[in-house]
């Protein structure tokens, strides 16, 4: 009895000296733990605040997107409103102003004599065709807006 008494007093002791020696080791474990848990924290608040961010950028983006929409769709609508206006106000120009615009833009109509003859027609057909314009040998809104520039002014 002695003796186990004895083996357990030692072992007892061995125990105790291996604990503190496990206690220090342990206590710079659990403080190296709490460091990795602190950084674990901070880099979970970070991510939390980078996805706020993106987020706010992904919101920004698209109102942004659709704002530019609505730009376009408005420009669309006004760019059709003025192509129809322009083309219903269209007057066709007098046979004279036709002449002389082809004349200057160095097409010979034949005589200035606000008469709609052959040679004019041909005349607006060549016009029609330099200008990459449908060749009717009419004078229509498109024609008319690449001619008229001619009218007061000579081609060099």
């Amino acid at each position: 009895m002695l003796r186990t008494f004895a083996v357990v007093l030692i072992v007892s002791a061995l125990a105790l000296s291996g604990c503190q020696t496990l206690g220090a080791g342990k206590a710079k474990v659990d403080s190296q733990i709490q460091d990795l848990q602190n950084q674990v924290s901070v880099m979970e608040i970070r991510l939390k605040e980078n996805e706020e961010e993106l987020l706010k950028t992904r919101k920004s983006v698209q109102q942004l997107v659709s704002e530019n929409e609505d730009l376009r769709a408005g420009l669309s609508d006004m760019k059709k409103k003025a192509s129809k206006s322009s083309v219903a106000e269209f007057r066709k120009p007098l046979s004279k102003q036709v002449q002389i615009a082809l004349r200057n833009a160095g097409f010979n109509p034949g005589p200035i004599d606000g008469k709609m003859g052959v040679q004019t027609r041909n005349a607006i057909r060549a016009f029609q065709k330099a200008n990459r314009l449908p060749v009717s040998g009419d004078v229509d809104y498109n024609t008319w807006q690449a001619l008229k520039e001619f009218l007061y002014k000579k081609q060099k």
